[in-house]
Parts: structure tokens; C-alpha cells; sequence
């Protein structure tokens, strides 16, 4: 019931080219002006859904990019995440080499130390206490020689175990040298690897970006599609409309002055303010200005119907539409004269059609559902005024 809609049909109906247009031109032109708005909602409503639709392809290739992109993120992270993988064993690898490696060189290095041990035991037990440990019985073997002879086999011996140092050192060395290339494999592996998580991070906010892209584009083309079906709507049902109002009549080879006044209201409308009776029974739920819910203000008023759910003219007047307008039901508007209007709108039936002249009270309509509500408007040269001003008794005239 909310009366955004009854914007809409006084944008149509009595803005613009509306209501003061209407009192300027013979009345007889009213459904060809109601006619013409009509068409020219229909091709609005048209253009827009060309727009939307044109829209809605430049999103849907849109999505389909960003899906691809997507895509190729998710085989870039895959094949990423493999190669750190890689790398992760690689360096344990190199980790479990290493530490052989530096048991290896531990041993070596302890093997060394004990032979040269071995060594200065032996030189000094030759040159300072003429023992000779192991080489004892050699030596006495020796002794009947020449002096030549034994230098020759204490020559020998200090050079086997010279030798024995020097490769000891030798293979120290080498694997130093193999400990020193595994720690510079490890640190580059590092470094690799580290380089693959930052990347993989940045492949993360990249395809995290393009993801939420892809939803909210995803998002925008739903409420497109609903848009559009809305539009669509809108559309067949301004052509119903279209299609059941009254030829607008032909103009006659002579103009000839009417009455804005019924002859049965001899007093102008204007002069009847604050002695009318409503055009319904029942019970105020809004009045005029209030705040419709949407942050608009109402133009009119909203009755709820008791019993008697019958919907009266509130002054005699000719009607100039009736039947369902978009935002508003069933509708019916009467041209009092001088400029004023009355509209009844949430009509569940209509008894009256275009052109009819109708009396004050006439019945035009029904609320029939229980919760029936009738919004309801007075239009002074197009422009909206408060209705309960004009009804004796003002807001206490809803009351029988």
C-alpha cells in the first residue's frame, strides 16, 4: 500500500503535461493525453532494458575474463606449491648430506690428531730417550748394520708416518672444501624457496582479488536479470493498460464549450472545503505528509475501510480513468472542475468508466478484502493538498 507508486501516476497523469494541461484543452483529449504518457513510459521502460541488456554482456564477458584469470591463477599456485614441495626436500636432502658429511670430516680430523700424536711420540723417543715403541725389534734386528743402514729404517719410518698425516690433512681439506659447496646449495635452495612463498602469497591476494571481482559481477548480473524481468513486467502491464483504455475520440469539426461543472454541483468545488463527506468509513492509518517508509511523503491519505467497504465520489465530477495503474490497483480519477481532482486508489472493483458523470456519494468502487485500505488524494492544479481538510468534521469525519 505504500503510495511511492501514486508519484508515479501523477508524474504521468498530472505533472508535466498533466493536470494543467488538462484544464487548459478540451476534456475530451484527457485519454489521448493519458495515451500518449503511457507510450512514453513504454519506450523509457524499452530503453532501459536495452541498456540493461547491453549491460549485462559487457558482465558476462567481464566474468568470463576474470574466470580464466582465475583459472590461470589457481595452475600457477598448483605448480608453485609443487616446487616448494621440491625444494622442502631437497633441503633435507642437503641437511642429512651435510651432517654425514661433517661426521665424516670429525672423524677424519680425530684420525689425524692421533697419528701425529703417534709421530711426536716416536721422534721423541728416537732423538731424546733412544726408545723406539714399536720399532723396537727392528732396530735390534738393525744393530749389527752400519750406522747407514739404521738411519735408513729410522728415515723410513718417520716418513710412512709423515705421509700417513699429510693424507689424513689432505682428506680434511677435500671435505672442507665439500662442506663449504653443501652450505652454499643450502643457502640458495633457501632463497628459492623463499622466493616460491612470496610469489605463492602474492598469487593468493591476487586470485583472492579476482575471486571477490567475480562475485560481485556475478551478483550485479542476478540483480540485472531480476531488473529486467521487473522492467518487463511493468512494460506488458502498461500495455494492458494501453490496450483496454478508450480510443481517444476523434475531434469534431466544431469546438464546443463544456461545463468543467456537472450541472448537478451547482457550488464550485473550491467553495465546498470543510463540508464534504468522506469517501470512505473506517479508520485514518496515515495521513497526509507522513512519512511513507521509503523516506517520501505521502500526498494523500490512507483509510482503512469498516464494514461498509463501499468507496463514494466525495463530490459530483467526471471520471476521467479507471481501471489498474502500476504502483496504484485499480484507480479512479475525477475532474471536479477548476482544476481539482480526486483519486481513489487500492480499488479491489471499479463501478464507474471513463467518461461517466458521477454525483457526490455515488458509489465508484469496493474495498472487498478484509484488510481493504484506501489511499486517497486531492489534487489542486496538480498539486497535492491535504484531503482532511476538506471533509466536515476534518479527521473525525471517518466516524459515522
Amino acid at each position: 500500500m505504500a503510495p511511492r507508486g501514486f508519484l508515479l501516476v501523477f508524474a504521468v497523469v498530472f505533472a508535466g503535461v498533466g493536470v494543467p494541461a488538462y484544464a487548459q484543452q478540451d476534456d475530451n483529449n484527457i485519454s489521448a493525453e493519458i495515451n500518449k504518457n503511457l507510450e512514453k513510459q513504454i519506450e523509457s521502460i524499452r530503453e532501459n532494458m536495452e541498456r540493461a541488456v547491453v549491460k549485462e554482456g559487457d558482465d558476462e564477458r567481464k566474468a568470463a575474463s576474470l574466470l580464466e584469470e582465475v583459472r590461470t591463477l589457481d595452475k600457477q599456485l598448483l605448480k608453485a606449491g609443487r616446487r616448494t614441495e621440491e625444494l622442502r626436500v631437497q633441503e633435507a636432502q642437503l641437511e642429512a648430506e651435510y651432517g654425514e658429511l661433517s661426521e665424516r670430516v670429525n672423524q677424519i680430523d680425530e684420525e689425524r690428531a692421533r697419528r701425529r700424536s703417534i709421530l711426536v711420540q716416536r721422534l721423541s723417543s728416537i732423538y731424546r730417550r733412544g726408545r723406539v715403541g714399536s720399532t723396537r725389534a727392528m732396530l735390534q734386528a738393525a744393530a749389527s748394520a752400519e750406522p747407514i743402514r739404521m738411519a735408513r729404517y729410522l728415515a723410513a719410518i718417520s716418513q710412512s708416518d709423515g705421509a700417513a698425516v699429510r693424507g689424513y690433512e689432505e682428506s680434511s681439506h677435500a671435505y672442507a672444501m665439500a662442506l663449504a659447496d653443501m652450505e652454499k646449495q643450502q643457502v640458495a635452495s633457501a632463497a628459492t624457496r623463499a622466493a616460491l612463498e612470496r610469489a605463492n602469497a602474492e598469487y593468493e591476494r591476487t586470485r583472492a582479488s579476482k575471486a571477490k571481482t567475480l562475485t560481485r559481477v556475478k551478483a550485479e548480473m542476478a540483480a540485472r536479470k531480476i531488473e529486467l524481468r521487473r522492467l518487463k513486467a511493468t512494460e506488458d502491464a502498461l500495455r494492458k493498460i494501453l490496450a483496454e483504455a478508450p480510443p481517444p475520440p476523434k475531434p469534431a469539426p466544431v469546438r464546443v464549450a463544456r461545463r468543467t461543472e456537472p450541472a448537478s454541483a451547482r457550488t464550485p468545488f473550491g467553495a465546498r472545503k470543510g463540508t464534504m463527506a468522506p469517501p470512505v468509513y473506517g479508520r485514518l492509518l496515515r495521513g497526509f505528509g507522513a512519512d511513507d517508509g521509503h523516506g517520501v511523503k505521502a500526498k494523500g491519505i490512507v483509510v482503512a475501510a469498516d464494514l461498509d467497504r463501499r468507496v463514494f465520489a466525495i463530490a459530483a465530477g467526471e471520471i476521467v480513468f479507471a481501471g489498474p495503474f502500476p504502483g496504484l490497483g485499480n484507480t479512479v480519477v475525477i475532474n471536479h472542475g477548476d482544476r481539482y481532482h480526486s483519486v481513489y486508489a487500492h480499488l479491489d472493483r471499479i463501478f464507474t468508466e471513463v467518461g461517466g458523470v458521477v454525483p457526490a456519494g455515488r458509489s465508484i468502487g469496493s474495498l472487498d478484502s478484509r484488510d481493504g485500505q484506501l489511499h486517497f488524494e486531492i489534487r489542486a492544479e496538480g498539486k497535492a493538498v491535504d484531503p482532511v481538510a476538506w471533509f466536515d468534521r476534518g479527521k473525525d469525519a471517518f466516524r459515522r
